[in-house]
């Protein structure tokens, strides 16, 4: 019995001793040291440099990162200027909308006007047909093209606001040589030539406790191709104001030099005629009267 333990512990012994010769590769082996064994599921050569695979180590931020990542985070002047970009991306956005609220109201404004000069030239044809075969009265037709008068003075009006609700008057200061081209532009052409040869007409005046906008009617009616468009009485008060002025044998435009110093009004020169506002309210591109007349007209060869 005894005899039968024996064989049995030097056969286990054995076998013990020959798997592990098996599981163990040949000295020199690459990634393996002498002496050393490889454990199961274990790439030759032992644990990567970095530990086991699939585990991430959190590389540690030099001192010096962690000083800038503290100061971008805390420092005062950094948050006062964030907080200033955000308020100016604020008013851009609320600038933005007004700007498209400004520019669709103009849009609608000068449509609706566009339609009135286009219905009161409609009219003015039509009524001039029907006097010219005695239908209407003379003075129906005067009135209706009164009215187109005054409506394209309107849209006008309008027109000279656009430039600068589009910015184009920036652009016009921004470039000094447009100004004198647009100036010598207005200051040429049929239609100068009829208000230069009307603000130059010599005229004697007589007013006594009259208004502003009385004179500049009785100017119109006395002197032909000059005609006025008032604000004075929407931007400043005017209306009630009385004037008296008296001069003999002046020309036109030194009548309204001496109404500029009464009233303080200014006279700028348009495409339509002569704008007169209180304060110097200067639409972009607008001629003063003495600008207008020196521009003189280019000699004919």
């Amino acid at each position: 019995m005894r005899r039968l333990v024996v064989k049995t512990l030097a056969l286990a012994l054995v076998l013990g001793i020959a798997g592990t010769a098996l599981t163990q590769p040949p000295p020199g082996h690459p990634g393996q040291p002498p002496g050393q064994t490889r454990r199961p599921g274990m790439p030759p050569g032992g644990p990567p440099a970095g530990g086991m695979p699939g585990k991430k180590t959190a590389q540690k931020k030099s001192k010096l990162e962690e000083m800038l990542s503290e100061a971008l985070r805390n420092n005062p002047d950094i948050r006062v200027a964030a907080a200033k970009l955000a308020m100016a991306e604020a008013e851009m956005n609320r600038t933005r909308v007004q700007a498209t609220q400004e520019v669709i109201r103009f849009y609608n404004s000068l449509q609706v006007q566009e339609g009135e000069v286009n219905r009161w030239t409609t009219e003015c044809e039509r009524l001039k047909i029907a006097a010219s075969k005695g239908i209407v009265d003379a003075a129906v037709l005067a009135e209706s093209q009164q009215q187109l008068k005054i409506s394209k003075g309107k849209l006008a009006e309008l027109e000279a606001q656009m430039a600068a609700l589009l910015g184009r008057a920036a652009r016009l200061e921004s470039n000094p040589d447009a100004h004198v081209r647009q100036a010598t532009l207005r200051a040429t052409g049929p239609l100068a030539e009829r208000m230069r040869k009307a603000l130059q007409t010599p005229v004697s005046v007589n007013y006594k406790d009259m208004t502003f906008d009385t004179i500049l009617k009785e100017l119109s009616a006395v002197v032909g191709g000059l005609s006025f468009r008032n604000l004075s009485q929407r931007r400043g008060g005017l209306s009630e104001q009385k004037i008296s002025l008296r001069f003999e044998n002046l020309p036109v435009s030194a009548i309204l030099q001496a109404l500029a110093d009464e009233t303080e009004c200014y006279f700028f020169v348009r495409d339509y005629g002569i704008l007169a506002t209180s304060g110097n309210h200067q639409p972009p591109g607008a001629m003063t009267i003495e600008e207008f007349l020196r521009h003189k007209p280019a000699e004919k060869k």
